[in-house]
């Protein structure tokens, strides 16, 4: 069992060093590696994510009596948004396909309906 590490200690280095970089470089990165590797880069973007939000969890969490980090949470977390980015993908490139809407009729008839459900609620 990995042994808890404060929060701040490592939180503090992360931060100095995402706050240091180039935004504009970061983004246009990212969207090449979107392009190029759509499927590893929406995984790997998940996982981070996850993680991301694990660590706000535990870091804000007021039943900690110290401000201890549960390393093997942040990567079983992470490791989830991983998967989940995977079947997500997956999931509406396909509903892409289904949906797809090529001319105005399709477009009204989708919009229709969208409607339609949300009302029949």
């Amino acid at each position: 069992i990995p042994k808890p590490v404060k929060g701040a200690a490592l939180a503090t280095p992360i931060l100095l060093v995402l706050l240091s970089l180039d935004a504009s470089a970061i983004a246009s990165t990212y969207s090449k590696l979107l392009n190029e590797y759509p499927l590893p880069v929406k995984s790997v973007t998940s996982g981070a994510l996850c993680g991301i939000s694990d660590v706000i969890a535990q870091l804000r969490d007021p039943r900690r009596k110290r401000r201890e980090f549960n390393i093997s949470r942040l990567v079983r977390f992470a490791g989830k948004g991983c998967l989940g980015g995977l079947i997500w993908t997956f999931w509406y490139d396909t509903l892409d396909g289904f949906l797809s809407i090529d001319n105005e009729v399709k477009l009204a008839s989708s919009l229709g309906f969208g409607a339609t459900e949300q009302w029949i609620r």
